[in-house]
């Protein structure tokens, strides 16, 4: 089988081959949400990428929904960093990202890009779903909260609709 490994594992318990992680798989569909409420196309198309790579990885588990999942979320938040700073240019850092196989430096990509996200932003309402969010996902994967990756799906998506 060609199945990937995640650097955050979850806690849910497995379903079936098929459908492996359903609240995770369907708490992805949540970042559908901030495409009503955000202009930008570039946006719009990473968010739908987004949640439906996330879908199917949570579903599938394979390497082609890994990168694609890894790809997308680096993706929407380094937009999301282009667009509370009004530094456009920093989009262009998307192209390269296609070419990264190693998952690992992805995740390390993600991690500083919710770092300076929470550094810059000004707002606090997307600064607190960030925040339990990113909590919430850890708690999935140290500490066995089962519900955590599902919980950061649906913080996160909200977090996303307001920056």
């Amino acid at each position: 089988m060609n199945e990937s490994i995640s650097l955050y594992k979850s806690h849910e318990k497995f379903y079936r081959k098929n459908f492996m992680y359903p609240m995770n798989s369907l708490s992805s569909l949540f970042y559908l949400i901030p495409i009503y409420y955000i202009d930008d196309y570039l946006a719009k198309f990473i968010l739908l990428g987004l949640s439906y790579s996330s879908i199917f990885w949570w579903a599938k588990q394979t390497k082609i929904y890994h990168y694609f999942d890894l790809l997308f979320l680096c993706s929407i938040l380094i937009w999301s960093l282009s667009n509370m700073t009004k530094n456009y240019i920093i989009n262009y850092t998307l192209v390269p990202l296609l070419l990264i196989q190693n998952n690992n430096f992805k995740n390390i990509i993600i991690l500083i890009c919710f770092c300076l996200i929470l550094v810059t932003s000004k707002d606090i309402v997307p600064k607190t779903f960030l925040i339990f969010g990113l909590t919430s996902k850890l708690s999935d994967t140290y500490m066995g909260n089962k519900y955590g990756t599902a919980i950061f799906h649906i913080l996160t998506s909200f977090a996303l609709t307001f920056i």
